[in-house]
C-alpha cells in the first residue's frame, strides 16, 4: 500500500508497519567537502562469490541470529542471476578488505529505488552507510531516487536531499 490509504484488514490482513517513504529529485549530489571515510572503499558486486559475501554481510547487518546465519543457504534473499541484471546494483563498502556495509539500488526507466541498507553492528556510525547512499545515487543521477528507510536511518538520507513523499503501509 504505497500511500498508506487502504484498509486491508477487511481481507484479513494486519498492518505491520506504516512509515514515511522518501524521494530525492534527480540531480548530482553536491560534493563540497565530502570525503570517503578513511580506509573505506565502495564497489559494485560483480561476481556470484561477491554476492554471497554481500548477502552474508546483509544478514549480519540486519542482526540475524547465529543460528539463522548458519541455516540460510546462499541466495535465499538475492538470486545469483541478479548479478547479471544491468539495472540491479549491489554495492559494498569494504574496510581492511572486509565487507562492512551494503546497499541495493535498482534502476527502472523512471526511478532509482534504494533498498536493504545495512551495516555490520561494530562498524556503525562511521559514515559508511552515507558513503553507500552517495554511491547509489551517483549510479543514476538522472533519475529521482526513492527509499523506505527505517526510522533510525532517516538522518542518513535527509542531508542528501531526500524528503517525505508519502507513507507506505506494510500489511
Amino acid at each position: 500500500d504505497c500511500w498508506g490509504t487502504y484498509d486491508l484488514s477487511v481481507g484479513g490482513f494486519e498492518r505491520v508497519v506504516q512509515n514515511p517513504w522518501y524521494l530525492r529529485p534527480a540531480g548530482e549530489l553536491a560534493t563540497g567537502e565530502y570525503q570517503l571515510p578513511a580506509g573505506l572503499s565502495v564497489a559494485r558486486v560483480a561476481t556470484v562469490a561477491e554476492l554471497i559475501e554481500f548477502e552474508r554481510a546483509s544478514w549480519v547487518g540486519f542482526e540475524e541470529s547465529e543460528e539463522m546465519l548458519d541455516s540460510r543457504p546462499p541466495f535465499s534473499w538475492h538470486p545469483a542471476a541478479t548479478v547479471e541484471n544491468p539495472n540491479m546494483h549491489y554495492l559494498v563498502a569494504r574496510f581492511a578488505g572486509q565487507v562492512v556495509a551494503g546497499v541495493i539500488a535498482h534502476a527502472s526507466a523512471d526511478m532509482l529505488g534504494i533498498y536493504g541498507l545495512s551495516t555490520l553492528p561494530t562498524f556503525r556510525r562511521r559514515g559508511y552507510a552515507t558513503a553507500l547512499i552517495r554511491a547509489a545515487v551517483a549510479l543514476r543521477p538522472d533519475l529521482p531516487a526513492s527509499v523506505f528507510p527505517d526510522p533510525p536511518s532517516v538522518p542518513i538520507y535527509t542531508p542528501l536531499g531526500f524528503v517525505v513523499a508519502g507513507e507506505i503501509a506494510i500489511w
